[in-house]
This record gives structure tokens, sequence and C-alpha cells, in this order.
């Protein structure tokens, strides 16, 4: 996502050389904006279906999650295809050069609402893993809790009969 992490200035503005607080955050875009280019941004024929989030929500994402690329890194388009003969994201530039045999490819925002509606198999599986893995991640962080609890109660075992 952006460089901009702290997203604490619209990115819009600072290219005109103003310094206007952002308020919303457009992960697609991978821009900060401001109260008046956020509306703009909802208008514009280009961005109006891109859904921002507020800048609070933005700081509070993950590192991880504020990595994913939404922009093809040879075209710098936006990736909105998935083949899966390749198992990756594309952009309509990709599709048309690097894909154009391929006979599994898709549209990514038709599997999305698709998968809304009438989840699938392989949704339902991954939500499956994620449950588990969450499971076991609390576990763990659990677990090493009791250990740091247990090794600081043998310390001050120690230290006591020194």
């Amino acid at each position: 996502m952006a460089t901009n992490e702290s997203a604490s200035f619209c990115d819009f503005c600072q290219s005109r050389d103003l310094n206007k607080s952002a308020e919303e955050y457009c992960p697609q875009c991978e821009e900060a904006l401001c109260r008046e280019c956020k509306d703009n941004h909802k208008i514009s024929k280009l961005s109006k279906l891109l859904h921002t989030i507020s800048v609070d929500k933005y700081r509070k994402l993950p590192s991880f999650i504020k990595q994913i690329k939404h922009n093809c890194d040879e075209h710098d388009c936006f990736l909105e295809f998935y083949c899966k003969s390749h198992d990756s994201l594309c952009c309509k530039l990709c599709l048309i050069s690097a894909h154009k045999e391929c006979k599994a490819t898709m549209f990514v925002d038709s599997v999305r609402i698709s998968s809304s509606k009438h989840p699938s198999a392989a949704f339902n599986n991954i939500q499956r893993v994620l449950k588990y893995l969450d499971s076991n991640i609390c576990s763990a962080i659990k677990d090493r809790y009791r250990n740091l609890a247990e090794l600081h109660e043998e310390k001050k075992t120690i230290v006591e009969k020194n």
C-alpha cells in the first residue's frame, strides 16, 4: 500500500504544496484524502465505486495488510482479474499480454460478489482454516504468557534463595 504509513496529510493536497489533514484512505488508489478530496473522489467517474476507510482504521491495520498491492508492478493498473492457471492476480494489460491463452481467468469482483451470496466450498474451507489458525495462535499466545509467568516465579525463587 502507501508509503505514507501515518497517512496524516492528504496526498492530493501535498502534491499541490498544501498540508491538509487526511480523513479517509483509499486502498485502491493508495492515497490519503482530506474532506474536500474525499468528496471529489466519491463523484469522480473513475473512483466513485472505490471504497475508502477512515485514517484511524487505516492506522490500526496490521503492516502485512497495508503492504498488499492493488496495482500491477509492471503496468501500474488495478489488479482486477485472477488467473487460475497461474494462481495470480493480473491487470487488464497482463490479461491481454501474458494470459491471453489462459482459459481460467475471471473478474475478481464477480468472484467476491458471488461468494457473498453463495459461499463456495473453497471459501468455506478458507474460513475454516482461518478460524483454526486463530484458535492455534490464541492458544500459543496464552501458553507463552503462562511460560513467562512461570519464569518470573522461578527467577523470584532463585533470587530469594541466594
